[in-house]
This record gives structure tokens, C-alpha cells and sequence, in this order.
């Protein structure tokens, strides 16, 4: 009918851009003639005369604005508040119905682009986290899966704050980081972890044969002692 996610209506309704008379706002779902208002609100942001080149790739219609692929949620919410608020102006509507409105796309690419940067602000995307914590990318999601580490989630993926990576480095330590250093195998320093009882945060794959471990960052010296053979006592 109108074109919009039940999620985008509820933002829109929550910041008081779709009103709501006549049901109670605490109530659940939405009433017909308040759609119907919001509908007609929208229509009206149309100039009365339309360009004489609606086809022309300068402009994108409401549809990819309400339900396109390039943000959350409350990005779409944004777009949709700067379009009510003529920030992003309307400038036609090629079917007289919503999904014909149309505004410009370069307008709207950097609106979108602002969001996306809003909403990535002090976080990580999963690549740059298994970087930051030296683990594969599926360490990274089965962490996040674990709640060692936080999360955002986007309209594709999720994203780790940076905040989340940050404490967990200061704990821990990968395996793999270990064994980068010491021309070793990560996989020969569990063993030596399990032979001596050296506890390791192990994030298990499921399905999946192998796994990537860390030890907290306090017991990495041990873990070399132990790797050379040595006692972790201190001689006088």
C-alpha cells in the first residue's frame, strides 16, 4: 500500500514524523487512516509541475529511498525525515502514487553516504577486526557469537566496535600471534597449552575441525618458557 517496512514506519512513528490520531501511540501496529494521512503527506512534497526528463539517471525513486540495500533502518529513517523536511527535496512523481516520488540521486548519495558513516562511527567491519586481534574472520563472528566481543548489525553485516576489540586485546592474546613470532605453528602451542594446563579461550567453529585459540595476554610469556623448554621460575 504504501511501499514502507513495518521497521521503517515504527522509527518514523517513534520520532513523531508519522503521526498517529487515532489509535493509542503505545499500541502496536498501525491504523489505516493514519497510513492514508502519511500517505497523502508524502504525495504532497511533489512539485505540481514535473520535470520534463523524469527518466534521467540524476534522479532515484522512493522505492530504493524506503527499501534499497544501502543502509540500516535508521539510515532509511533519516533519508525519509530529510525528504519530509525538504532537505532532500522531492522534484516529481512519475505515477501520482509514493513509489513514484522521486528526488536527486546525488542528493541522495551523499545522505546516504553521511549515515553510513554515522552508523560505522567506532567500529570495525569483521576484516579489520581479525586483523587488529591477528585471528581468521570466522574467529572474529564466533567471538562476537559468544559476546567476547560487541557488535552492530547492518543491513548486510555486522560490525564490531572498536570499543569491544580494544578490551579484548588487552586480555587476550591469539595463539597465531604468537606463532608468528616464533617461526611456530599455533595449533603445536595448543598442544603445549593443554599438556601444561595453560587455560585458553578457544573459539570453537562449529562443524568445523579447527579452531583458533587465545590465552590471556598476562600468560604469553609462560607459554614461551614453556615452548623452550624452560621453567617459568625466576633464577636468583
Amino acid at each position: 500500500m504504501i511501499g514502507i517496512s513495518g521497521g521503517l514506519l515504527r522509527r518514523l512513528k517513534a520520532s513523531g514524523d508519522f503521526e498517529v490520531n487515532h489509535c493509542p501511540r503505545t499500541k502496536p501496529g498501525f491504523h489505516e487512516l493514519d497510513i492514508e494521512a502519511f500517505i497523502q503527506k508524502l504525495k504532497s512534497l511533489a512539485p505540481p509541475v514535473n520535470p520534463a526528463d523524469l527518466s534521467s539517471p540524476k534522479y532515484v525513486g522512493f522505492a530504493i529511498v524506503a527499501r534499497g540495500r544501502y543502509g540500516s533502518v535508521e539510515a532509511k529513517a533519516s533519508i525519509v525525515r530529510a525528504m519530509l523536511s525538504r532537505e532532500l527535496p522531492v522534484v516529481g512523481n512519475v505515477d501520482g502514487t509514493v513509489a513514484g516520488l522521486l528526488v536527486s540521486y546525488e542528493g541522495f548519495r551523499r545522505l546516504a553516504h553521511d549515515e553510513r558513516a554515522r552508523a560505522n562511527e567506532g567500529t570495525s567491519t569483521i576484516a579489520e577486526a581479525a586483523r587488529q586481534l591477528e585471528c581468521n574472520t570466522r574467529s572474529v563472528r564466533r567471538l562476537v557469537e559468544l559476546e567476547w566481543l560487541r557488535a552492530s548489525q547492518t543491513s548486510r553485516t555486522f560490525r564490531v566496535t572498536e570499543e569491544s576489540i580494544a578490551e579484548f586485546k588487552k586480555r587476550y592474546v591469539s595463539l597465531l600471534s604468537i606463532a608468528r613470532t616464533t617461526n611456530s605453528a599455533s595449533w603445536a602451542l595448543q598442544k603445549i597449552c593443554k599438556r601444561c594446563n595453560l587455560p585458553m579461550l578457544v573459539a570453537m567453529q562449529p562443524r568445523k575441525k579447527s579452531s583458533q585459540a587465545f590465552i590471556r595476554a598476562e600468560q604469553r610469556q609462560e607459554l614461551l618458557c614453556l615452548r623452550s623448554g624452560r621453567s617459568h621460575v625466576a633464577i636468583g
